[in-house]
């Protein structure tokens, strides 16, 4: 597995999952003469070992046909994780599995071959269309009693850790990359539920109040996971700590 991230900004990689090398190093130096900075990966597995040591890519690439673990798959599972456009490669030996739009989880399908033109236009839109600021590194630190780990989706209260569900890993995510601000019910509602199941505005509340069960001293009284009224939510961040570097 390669790795051209000079800075480690995982607020401007993007993730290349193919099994086919020479295709794998194609993308990867065209995107990096683009300007992005770039990570690959040979397979589904290593391509989510890669983000539970790192955290989160800023877009994925994937191929859908590989061995072991299919594009579909990998797509999942960082969906799991956090909210992460992902664009799907598709080989044109075989029939595409879909019709008229693309699979839950995708911004687009791009038929092997194609242009690097047409793969640049796909990857900016995906960027643009992604509502979501930068994705949250691996351990994010909330302050100095509390972190969060999105890729293993754990609470990490001083030396005791809280295992996290899906969606509230997705929730606290959302939450996190817009810390400070207001979330609104809403968005919160159509980003953080997958495409087998619709969320609510019931279901938010129920999964808002589990959150606050896991990670508040106190839940009757919030000290992280706030409500503001008649707007939505915010999660409050000691800011000197969740700098890079610390």
């Amino acid at each position: 597995m390669m790795s051209h991230l000079p800075h480690e900004d995982n607020s401007q990689r993007i993730l290349i999952v193919d099994d086919v090398q020479g295709t794998q190093r194609m993308i990867a130096l065209q995107l990096e003469r683009a300007g992005f900075a770039v990570v690959t990966a040979g397979s589904g597995a290593r391509a989510l070992e890669l983000v539970r040591r790192q955290g989160l890519p800023r877009l994925a690439l994937l191929d859908l046909n590989m061995p072991g673990m299919s594009g579909l798959a990998v797509a999942d599972a960082l969906r799991a994780i956090g909210d992460v456009p992902i664009i799907f490669l598709w080989p044109p030996s075989e029939a595409t599995p879909f019709t008229g739009s693309a699979p839950r989880n995708a911004e687009d399908v791009l038929m092997k071959p194609f242009a690097f033109g047409e793969l640049y236009e796909s990857v900016q839109r995906a960027l643009a269309r992604a509502a979501t600021p930068p994705v949250a590194d691996q351990e994010a630190v909330i302050d100095a009693r509390l972190r969060v780990n999105f890729a293993q989706q754990l609470l990490l209260i001083g030396d005791r850790t809280v295992t996290l569900t899906p969606t509230e890993t997705r929730l606290l995510h959302l939450l996190y990359c817009h810390r400070g601000r207001v979330v609104s019910p809403g968005y919160l509602v159509s980003k953080a539920w997958d495409g087998e199941q619709r969320g609510t505005l019931g279901s938010l509340w129920v999964h808002i109040r589990r959150l606050r069960n896991k990670l508040e001293p106190n839940p009757e009284v919030p000290r992280y996971l706030l409500t503001v009224r008649g707007q939505g939510y915010t999660l409050q961040v000691d800011s000197r700590l969740s700098q890079p570097g610390h």
